[in-house]
């Protein structure tokens, strides 16, 4: 991922939330917001605080404000944007770190290059290796 250096963003959380993992009952642990393009190759997707930190959990009263999984309907809606836009108010955003979809093929052929310059250096050296023993 680093032969092209990825693209970085920082997102206010919202509507474009795309996932909440759980860890047991009202226990939220990750956020997940999508990118340009949903064949983006994601690296990271991080919650990170207003000091721009990365937080390891998220506050305690956000697994409680949302519905269980198995009874989220349609009126519950309101519920979960309420908890979002006060996850926002408090600075808490997403750090999504991606390579973009177009750039796949300048991957794919840098590490064919790549890895031919290898194979070609190996083949090399083991050709000197065995010449050089012969003689």
């Amino acid at each position: 991922p680093y032969i092209v250096p990825p693209t970085h963003e920082t997102v206010t959380i919202g509507d474009n939330l795309v996932s909440i993992e759980l860890q047991g009952p009202g226990e939220a642990v990750r956020l997940g917001v999508p990118t340009g393009d949903r064949d983006d190759w994601i690296l990271s997707n991080d919650t990170v605080d207003a000091s721009g930190q990365e937080v390891d959990g998220l506050p305690s009263w956000l697994g409680d404000c949302l519905p269980p999984p198995t009874t989220a309907g349609p009126g519950e809606d309101t519920a979960v944007q309420d908890c979002l836009v006060r996850l926002a108010d408090l600075g808490y955003q997403q750090r999504v770190v991606y390579q973009p979809a177009d750039r796949f093929w300048a991957l794919q052929w840098s590490e064919t290059a790549l890895f031919f310059g290898l194979a070609g250096l190996l083949a090399w050296f083991c050709f000197w290796w065995t010449r050089r023993r012969l003689t």
